[in-house]
């Protein structure tokens, strides 16, 4: 009997050691993919950061953002909104490539930032795709008179008051000031308070 015990007491610390074994080859296994897809993804953000200096160039700089500021803002709102580094980071590209929406100096006047978060919250608000979303809204800010038809008939509505101002606006030239209104009207449609 004692020799049976004992032999039970070392099957059982032969099995806790494959069981040790087993959980430390786990948890290699564990650090091993997760290495891997570390790498993957910062494979692909340098991938896509080059894209994004290359719209930047294309157009001359006109958004008057750099790679460094695309990559910060693209993180700030995806830990404000959840939606994935990349996809924020594919849906400025799309806006880059509209060279009437800009950061420029003074109080609310980064249309470009602005312009991104209100995407978000519109395409969150229609259940449409986030570059559909971004695509409606960078139309309208970029040709303000055009844009405001493609946001209405999507269910985004501007009074007559407003639809007046955009234009007088427009016929000074003055489209900092259009964008401004209708990211105002946007933004109060899509309620960021309840969908972030």
């Amino acid at each position: 009997m004692d020799g049976f015990g004992k032999g039970i007491g070392k099957g059982a610390s032969a099995l806790k050691g494959l069981l040790l074994a087993g959980v430390a080859m786990a948890g290699f296994n564990g650090v091993v993919t997760f290495l891997e897809s570390s790498v993957t993804a910062a494979r692909d953000n340098i991938a896509q950061m080059a894209m994004v200096e290359a719209h930047i160039k294309s157009t001359g700089g006109a958004a008057h953002v750099t790679g460094p500021q695309v990559e910060e803002l693209a993180n700030k709102y995806s830990m404000l909104t959840g939606i994935t580094k990349a996809s924020i980071i594919g849906q400025e590209q799309l806006t880059l490539t509209f060279t009437n929406i800009r950061n420029t100096a003074g109080k609310n006047n980064d249309i470009f930032n602005q312009s991104i978060l209100v995407s978000e919250n519109l395409s969150k608000v229609l259940g449409k795709s986030l570059p559909s979303a971004t695509i409606m809204l960078d139309k309208a800010l970029n040709d303000p008179i055009k844009g405001l038809l493609a946001l209405g008939k999507a269910g985004i509505t501007f009074s007559q008051a407003e639809k007046d101002q955009i234009k007088t606006l427009m016929s000074h030239n003055d489209i900092l000031g259009a964008q401004k209104v209708i990211l105002a009207e946007v933004n109060k449609q899509t309620d960021r308070k309840s969908v972030v």
